[in-house]
């Protein structure tokens, strides 16, 4: 049996973040390339109550835009999303593997299956 979650590193401060988990291939509809599109579209979105999106959101967001032009000091996020790199977790068995998502759709596009 396997498990995995979405995680994002926060390379500002330095901590992982888990966004949540998904099923699915690489070829189904949601895949774990289409979450991470769908996180970063949300985080550009803003407005939502998500932990993940009002934590870091995106520095094109209207929640950073409002932010900026009403002076609000210290801003209440902790980085931008575009300051997260994406990574999935996977627990086989006993052991636990990281990987970043780069590295994952490499590694799916070379072997032929994305």
């Amino acid at each position: 049996d396997a498990e995995g979650c979405y995680l994002y590193y926060d390379t500002k401060n330095g901590k992982w973040v888990r966004s949540g988990k998904v099923a699915g291939s690489e070829s189904s509809p949601k895949g774990m390339g289409q979450r991470n599109k769908e996180h970063f579209d949300e985080a550009k979105r803003g407005g939502t109550v998500s932990a993940l999106y009002t934590s870091f959101p995106s520095k094109d967001s209207d929640t950073v835009k409002n932010a900026r032009e009403m002076n609000i000091r210290p801003y209440p996020w902790k980085a931008y999303f575009e300051e997260l790199i994406c990574a999935i977790g996977f627990k086989r068995g006993g052991s636990v593997d990281v990987h970043l998502m780069s590295e994952y759709e490499k590694d799916c596009s070379q072997k032929g299956s994305k």
